[in-house]
C-alpha cells in the first residue's frame, strides 16, 4: 500500500475553500468531509460504500449523515466499480505526485551517494604500502601496515586513482620536515600502527599527522664540535634513512 510510507499529504486551503463543491457546505458538512478525506488517505484512497460505516467515520448518526452525504459530500467522491469503494480524485493526484517526487529524490540520492563514494575513494589517504627502497636502502626500519589494513585499503582503492604522492615520498617528506626534526618519525609511525591496531583504528595519513603533532620531541643539544647530541644512547631512527640526519650523533648524557 502507498500509505505504508506516506502518512501525510499537501493541503491547499485556497483550493479547498474556493472549490465549488465546498463553498455551499455547512460547518457540519465541512467537518464530515474532512474526516472522510483523512480516512480515505489512510486507507490508500478508498472509502467503504456502506453508509453506516461512512457515518461512523464522520462521527455522525446515520440519519444526519445521509442528509449531508446526499446533499453535498457524495459529489466530491468517485465510485470504483471494480474495488466496490469510493475514492477521491484529488487525493489520487497527490498520491501520484508523491510517488513521482519520491522516485526522483531516490534516484538523485543514489547518484549523489555514488559520486560521494567515488570522491571519497579517490581522496582516500589510508597508508597502504610498506616503506620503499628509498628509505630501506639506508638500513632504516621498514614499517608496514598489518594485513588487515592492507585488505581494507585494497577493497577501498581497487577502482580509484592512486594518491598524488606515494606513501614512501610522504613519509620521507615528514622525516625531513623541519617541524618534526627532533621527532623520530619512523619510530613514531611504528608506535602509531601498534596503537591503531590495538584500538581498532586505521593508521591513515590524517591520523598519523595528529599523532606526530602530539609526539614529544627528543632531548637534543650540540656538543663542542657542533654535532647534535641526544641522551637516548641509540641511533636516531631517521639518521640512517635521510641525509638531513647524517650529522646526528647519539651519545649518553654526561
Amino acid at each position: 500500500m502507498f500509505m505504508a510510507y506516506s502518512p501525510a499529504f499537501q493541503f491547499y486551503p485556497g483550493d479547498f475553500t474556493g472549490d465549488r463543491n465546498t463553498i455551499p457546505m455547512s460547518a457540519a458538512e465541512i467537518g464530515a468531509y474532512i474526516l472522510l478525506i483523512c480516512e480515505c488517505w489512510d486507507k490508500d484512497n478508498s472509502l467503504p460504500e456502506d453508509l453506516q460505516d461512512l457515518a461512523d467515520i464522520a462521527r455522525m448518526d446515520l440519519v444526519q449523515f445521509t442528509v449531508c452525504w446526499d446533499r453535498r459530500i457524495k459529489k466530491c467522491f468517485r465510485y470504483d466499480d471494480k474495488k466496490k469503494c469510493f475514492f477521491h480524485k484529488r487525493l489520487l493526484e497527490e498520491i501520484k505526485k508523491q510517488k513521482a517526487w519520491s522516485k526522483k529524490k531516490s534516484e538523485a540520492g543514489k547518484k549523489g551517494m555514488a559520486k560521494r563514494w567515488e570522491q571519497k575513494a579517490s581522496d582516500d589517504n589510508t597508508v597502504i604500502s610498506v616503506l620503499g627502497s628509498d628509505i630501506t636502502q639506508h638500513n632504516s626500519p621498514s614499517p608496514s601496515l598489518s594485513s588487515s589494513y592492507k585488505e581494507e585499503s585494497t577493497t577501498t582503492t581497487t577502482t580509484t586513482a592512486k594518491p598524488k604522492i606515494s606513501d614512501d615520498e610522504w613519509l620521507e617528506s615528514l622525516c625531513i620536515n623541519p617541524a618534526y626534526k627532533n621527532i623520530p618519525v619512523l619510530m613514531e609511525f611504528e608506535r602509531a600502527k601498534v596503537w591503531a591496531d590495538t584500538n581498532g583504528r586505521q593508521c591513515t595519513r590524517r591520523f598519523f599527522i595528529g599523532w606526530l603533532n602530539r609526539a614529544k620531541p627528543m632531548d637534543v643539544k650540540q656538543n663542542g664540535n657542533g654535532a647534535i647530541q641526544q641522551g637516548t644512547g641509540k641511533v636516531h631512527p631517521n639518521t640512517a634513512a635521510l641525509e638531513a640526519w647524517s650529522n646526528v650523533v647519539i651519545i649518553d648524557e654526561q
